[in-house]
């Protein structure tokens, strides 16, 4: 078993990557029966609360790992030789440094966030976390690795991309966030020219978010739909050229509802939206199928 590992990420907050994130994860885990680890690399790590709070009701659970030196921001702040500390100052030993990585469920397990990552950052955090990735064979373990990146251009995001074999758009329709995809699209550019040429990035897709509800066909209003298409014009088969991958939109969508608008809310079975688990389902199904499938996305090199 290899991990395909997915970055999570757009350049503007507020359209949904956090709660694309966990309800991902959930369905590949819950429903689609794969050994899944989230990896929050957001300093905000919203993705870490809501899943402890979905798993244990509270946060008493990742607060004591925290407390215990149990969150990432261990292993990018530990030592050149991959020693971590508690908050306490303790030297972590190698069983402990390893159950960093915490189980939530059988097929579910995270490496939390932590509000330190504000000032762990540094030119050899990404060089720890591959370390222990490496060292500890992270990616035999499981069949996805998803990467929750932060809402900015920085190393934590450049970090998650280089360990990532694919990449994922959450967006709202509407103009700012196509300001966000544009900015976005031109790291991207950058960052994908600067690769070795054995490395492969691809685009996994946009998936369009907190649309509002509409009897269309399409399902969103006549107003986010010529945003949908400023969006998709955007991804031409120049800038595809560039990012050396197709950008396919999902055609589920996630639509608004008051209930979930201001949370990272789980998208489940049990509540009284069944909607959104359904169309969370129809995505993860996708996504499963473009990961399993990367011919799909890769552009066809036509060398003159």
């Amino acid at each position: 078993m290899s991990a395909k590992s997915i970055s999570i990420l757009n350049m503007k907050g507020g359209v949904g990557k956090t709660t694309t994130t966990i309800n991902l994860a959930i369905e590949l885990g819950e429903t689609h029966n794969k050994k899944v680890l989230v990896v929050d690399l957001d300093p905000q790590f919203n993705s870490t609360q809501s899943l402890f709070m979905y798993t244990y009701k509270n946060l008493d659970t990742y607060f004591s790992l925290r407390d215990s030196g149990k969150t990432i921001s261990s292993i990018l702040s530990s030592g050149q030789n991959g020693v971590t500390r508690s908050r306490e100052g303790r030297l972590a030993t190698a069983n402990e440094d390893s159950n960093i990585i915490h189980s939530l469920t059988d097929n579910l397990k995270i490496l939390p966030g932590d509000l330190a990552l504000t000032v762990e950052a540094n030119s050899a955090s990404s060089i720890k976390l591959k370390n222990f990735f490496r060292q500890y064979q992270v990616k035999n373990d499981f069949d996805y690795i998803i990467f929750d990146c932060p809402p900015t251009w920085g190393i934590y995001t450049t970090l998650a991309l280089d360990m990532s074999d694919f990449y994922l758009i959450p967006t709202k329709l509407d103009e700012f966030s196509t300001i966000g995809i544009d900015i976005l699209t031109q790291k991207i550019e950058e960052f994908v020219y600067a690769l070795d040429e054995h490395k492969s990035l691809l685009c996994l897709g946009l998936i369009y978010t907190l649309t509002n509800r509409s009897r269309s066909q399409k399902g969103i209003s006549r107003d986010q739909n010529v945003i949908k298409n400023i969006v998709e014009r955007h991804f031409s088969e120049e800038l595809e050229e560039s990012l050396r991958s197709k950008v396919i939109p999902f055609s589920p969508i996630l639509p608004f509802y008051p209930s979930i608008a201001h949370k990272s809310a789980v998208y489940s079975e049990h509540t009284n939206i069944p909607l959104l688990q359904l169309r969370m389902n129809d995505i993860t199904s996708e996504i499963i199928r473009r990961c399993e499938n990367p011919n799909m996305l890769q552009l066809e090199i036509i060398h003159s």
